[in-house]
């Protein structure tokens, strides 16, 4: 797991309540998407940086795209490797 590695803020659709970010170290990979605010959100990403295959805390395959509509629980979380 990429520990020590460097955080790196992800553009997202909805920035005032949604933080997301990236960090990258020795092949691995983490991205994590955090809700700031005490109301669901969707959030989506427009640029490609963090475009790709993950896993997400429970073993489950997530795909990160252009088209990708995330929707993360009031005060919630999820994080994904590679």
């Amino acid at each position: 797991m990429p520990w020590g590695a460097r955080m790196v803020g992800v553009a997202n659709s909805n920035p005032q309540e949604i933080f997301s970010f990236q960090r990258k170290k020795d092949g691995d990979e983490v991205f994590v998407v955090i809700n700031f605010s005490g109301k669901r959100q969707s959030v989506t990403f427009p640029e490609t940086q963090a475009y790709g295959s993950y896993m997400d805390i429970n073993g489950a395959p997530v795909s990160i795209g252009a088209d990708t509509k995330m929707v993360i629980e009031p005060w919630g979380w999820k994080a994904m490797a590679k």
